[in-house]
């Protein structure tokens, strides 16, 4: 007989789900000086300063270019696209590309829990991983 936690029932999901609301918040507000952060220079240099490609905003030659031209060695086109949207709306003000990134480590968080707890049933688990993974991300 193992000594195993028993997986979160459907009509037990309620606390998981505030425990996972809190995870947000304390995410967000961990992350959230960095809209005030300015770009570093160590690729967003080359990916967004340098990059016409960016600068162009979103047009079809630009999302031509995203999918079918790998730029500074890399093929990411949903980062272009990301980036050629966050341009479009701040310009090259790094709160906003910051701010998206904010956001997107918030859905990881929300995609993580769901898929950890799809695939093993441990609601518990699943937010113990997601929160490392939210708080601590590298």
């Amino acid at each position: 007989m193992t000594n195993r936690t028993k997986p979160v029932q459907p009509q037990n999901l309620l606390q998981p789900l505030l425990v996972l609301c809190l995870l947000l918040v304390i995410t967000l507000a961990l992350y959230w000086q960095a809209r005030e952060f300015p770009f570093f220079y160590l690729d967003d240099d080359a990916y967004i300063i340098k990059n016409t490609n960016i600068q162009n905003g979103l047009t079809l030659e630009s999302l031509r270019r995203a999918f079918l031209k790998p730029y500074a060695g890399f093929w990411i086109p949903l980062t272009w696209l990301s980036y050629m949207v966050d341009f479009e709306l701040s310009g090259l003000d790094p709160s906003g590309f910051h701010l998206t990134n904010i956001l997107l480590h918030g859905a990881k968080i929300i995609l993580l829990v769901t898929l950890l707890y799809k695939m093993t049933g441990y609601g518990w688990r699943s937010l113990l991983v997601a929160a490392l993974f939210a708080l601590h991300p590298l």
